[in-house]
């Protein structure tokens, strides 16, 4: 604190009080710096979105595989009902087969009859 004197309009002096403070410029490191933190929440908040996309797509690429098997096993079972259709035609096509044969050899006697 320290008095200043200063000569009024009139001619007289008057005092006054005056306080005066010297502050030293606070050392900052780098990473304290306001451009510094922001750069710095900046990237963390980028490493997060990073993350939250990576989970997103493995969430999403665990649904489809999840769905891809399900279609192939539902592929599967068509196959093998469509496999035991096929060979339960081909049996009856043996039979029939073998019926026009004993229709044809009844018909053949017949007419040398």
């Amino acid at each position: 604190m320290g008095f200043i004197t200063k000569p009024n309009s009139d001619g007289a002096t008057s005092t006054s009080t005056a306080t005066t403070t010297t502050t030293k410029p606070a050392r900052r490191s780098a990473s304290a710096t306001p451009a510094a933190s922001q750069q710095k929440r900046a990237a963390e908040q980028a490493q997060r979105r990073t993350l939250a996309r990576r989970q997103q797509m493995s969430e999403n690429l665990g649904r489809i595989a999840s769905s891809l098997l399900e279609k192939t096993q539902e592929g599967v079972t068509a196959i093998e009902q469509l496999k035991s259709a096929m060979e339960q035609i081909a049996a009856a096509s043996e039979e029939n087969a073998g019926a026009a044969e004993e229709s044809l050899s009844a018909i053949n006697e017949i007419t040398k009859n």
